[in-house]
């Protein structure tokens, strides 16, 4: 199990003899996620914990409690007078709208995307605060409407969820791995 290694030297190799043994199947950049690539298309995302939008009135309507995605635009506290981080980034959204939306998975949905698996540690509770808001299964929630509204298919799964996979490891067997 890939995921189980804790040395990232030995993470790394694993992961390359993996993609050396599936033909058509590429490394990303610095993640650990192997990634199919038919005629130069994406033939599918699976993603732990995504954050689906950098937009913070969506965020904030999603997950009350949200604190995160300011840093992405060089919102830091202490920073050029920034005592609350959040609060700046929600100010400065209509000036930052258009980074936004060129970042954030939402915002870029389209009926010519691939399937989508996404997976978190606790079930969604759109509209509420939550323990973890940067990692907040209401961000799938937000992403699958999106998806789902273009006809796009996106396993949305979290404890207690009735999805056909439960991990990342068995979507990605069942959707990338060549049947006979």
């Amino acid at each position: 199990e890939i995921a189980g290694l804790e040395d990232p030297t030995q993470r790394r190799e694993q992961l390359e003899q993996l993609r050396k043994s599936l033909p058509g199947y590429v490394r990303t950049g610095v993640s650990h996620e192997l990634v199919k690539v038919i005629e130069d298309s994406l033939a599918t995302a699976a993603v732990i914990g995504a954050q689906t939008t950098l937009d913070p009135v969506l965020m904030k309507a999603w997950i009350p409690n949200s604190t995160y995605g300011g840093h992405a635009f060089g919102i830091v506290k202490g920073e050029n007078g920034a005592r609350n981080p959040f609060a700046t980034f929600l100010a400065a959204r209509d000036r930052l709208l258009p980074e936004i939306e060129k970042y954030s998975p939402s915002a870029l949905v389209s009926a010519d995307d691939p399937p989508v698996y996404l997976v978190y540690a606790a079930p969604p509770s759109p509209r509420e605060p939550t323990k973890d808001p940067t990692h907040s299964a209401s961000f799938g929630v937000l992403l699958q409407e999106r998806l789902d509204a273009v006809g796009v298919r996106c396993e949305l799964a979290y404890p207690g969820a009735n999805t056909p996979h439960a991990t990342v490891k068995d979507y990605l067997r069942d959707v990338l791995v060549p049947r006979d």
